[in-house]
Parts: C-alpha cells; structure tokens; sequence
C-alpha cells in the first residue's frame, strides 16, 4: 500500500513504471555465439524488482488513477485549433482563456490493475474492480509477462 498524503507527484503514469517496481527494470538480453555475434534479444527482469518469489501469495497491484476532464478538453482545444494560428503564440492563448470559460470541471477516478504472475496466490476476480475505465494487466498464456 503506497499513501501520498502529501499529494506529492509520484511519476507512475506509465504502466511500464509500476510492472518495473513489481518486478524489475526491463532489460533485454542477447547472448553472445561462439562467432562473437549477438544472438536473439529477449526481454528479462533486471534489478529493483520486489514482488519477486518471495511474495507469492500477492494477487495484485491496484494503482488509483485520475483523469482530469479540462486537461483532456485542453488536449483536444489545442489539436483543434493549432493550425489556426500558426506562430501567432499570443492569439492562441487569448482564444485558449476565452475558449476556457466553458472547459469541464471535475475528474474520474478509476483503477490499473496489475494481476502477479503468481501461481500461488488466490487470484484477484475479474468481477472485482472491474469499472467501465477500470483497466487490467493479466499474465499471459505461459505467465512469463503482463499484458493489457
């Protein structure tokens, strides 16, 4: 359980991040042949790791999200209007601030659930956190990796 009370910014917007703390930086790997040519890459969990075999009971990781709805309208309002204005950086940010008076206000909070690869855990039903922006990482086929 991670707490940021403080309302700190902690840089887990990428999936790649929290499969990384869970375990372990990606690295890809290749070995070398016997005529010193590098053989097929491959990826591989390297250091920093901890959801390693020594926790096998954990299911999942669930990492609370939020979207804020004038960033995403922000977002739109600029691929929209860019072209329109060309160099003219002033004009686009009067227009922006004008356009801004009717942006959306409030955000949705939904849930990234990352199932452990773990064969021993009792795992995590599908039913539960299982929202309309909800998302899950499950292992795959021969649970070697996590996919969305």
């Amino acid at each position: 359980m991670l707490d940021n009370p403080g309302g700190r910014p902690i840089p887990f917007d990428s999936p790649h991040l929290i499969l990384s703390a869970m375990y372990g930086n990606l690295t890809l790997l290749a070995p070398v042949l016997a005529d010193g040519v590098l053989g097929d890459f491959r990826d591989v969990a390297g250091r920093n790791g901890t959801l390693r075999n020594d926790h096998p009971y954990v299911s999942a990781v669930a990492v609370v999200r939020r979207k804020d709805h004038a960033a995403q309208w922000a977002g739109a309002w600029f691929d929209e209007n860019r072209a329109r204005f060309g160099e003219e950086a002033q004009a686009m940010v009067a227009a922006f601030a004008e356009a801004s008076q009717g942006a959306p206000e409030g955000d949705d909070l939904f849930l990234e659930i990352f199932e452990t690869l773990s064969t021993e855990a009792v795992p995590l039903p599908r039913e539960v956190f299982n929202g309309p922006r909800d998302r899950r990482w499950i292992p795959n086929t021969d649970r070697t990796a996590l996919i969305p």
